[in-house]
């Protein structure tokens, strides 16, 4: 009899277990996700109601990270009001693994993320999202056409995407399925420190439009077309 676990399996099980998220949420993903139970058996495992469950496996917590004065690494800014980010860059964590049941809540999320942030600072429009992927180490068929419609999502808006925290596992399946292609593999980087610095290089090199003063933008200085006609009573020079 062969016990071996298929390498498939063992993603599955390497992705609901991921350090990242909370144990709760470690068992839970794996009884929905390998165990085959349902949201409401799930539920009644953790004594909560169902409700709660299903919305901890299909909406888990999410948030932009910034950087705090005096704390190594990036954080979320609603737990930090002095958390510092760089003007036109969201780099957003989704604290969950992507699959079927979850992929379109981030990209409803990111998209309202986006437009908020365009809300609160017009004057640096959001141009690149970078999204934390530390928590996933496989993607399912569904996942991955999430992400492809994420993209699209924001490239009409004129907002690059980038992937941060790529591990080869996540990497192999997104090149399998032609996202590396789509999404550029300079828009990949394996640390969110890196993604800032890309960031700020391609900023410098793509400024932004500088803004027409007001009397450009009325016309009210521009110069009022010339008559060529004489005077009458005035001859010719």
């Amino acid at each position: 009899m062969d016990d071996s676990i298929p390498d498939e399996r063992l993603k599955l099980m390497f992705t609901c277990c991921h350090p990242a998220l909370a144990l709760e949420a470690q068992v839970a993903l794996t009884l929905h996700t390998l165990g085959g139970l349902s949201t409401p058996e799930v539920a009644r495992a953790f004594l909560i109601p169902v409700a709660t469950m299903a919305q901890r496996l299909a909406r888990p917590h999410e948030g932009v990270l910034g950087r705090v004065p005096g704390l190594a690494g990036m954080h979320d800014v609603a737990d930090y009001p002095d958390a510092q980010t760089l003007p036109g860059l969201v780099i957003y964590r989704y604290d969950a693994p992507l699959f079927f049941a979850n992929v379109g809540d981030l990209c409803r999320r990111a998209l309202l993320v986006v437009e908020q942030e365009n809300t609160a600072s017009a004057e640096y429009p959001v141009r690149w999202f970078v999204l934390n992927v530390e928590a996933n180490v496989e993607v399912d068929i569904t996942a991955v056409d999430g992400l492809r419609r994420l993209y699209e999502d924001l490239n009409e808006r004129g907002v690059r995407l980038g992937l941060a925290r790529v591990k080869t596992d996540l990497r192999l399946p997104l090149s399998r399925a032609g996202l590396t292609d789509l999404i550029g593999e300079d828009m990949l980087f394996p640390t969110l420190p890196v993604a800032e610095e890309a960031y700020l290089a391609w900023a410098a090199a793509n400024p932004l439009p500088t803004p027409q003063p007001a009397n450009e933008a009325t016309g009210a200085d521009e110069p009022q077309p010339v008559n060529d006609k004489s005077e009458p009573g005035r001859s010719s020079a």
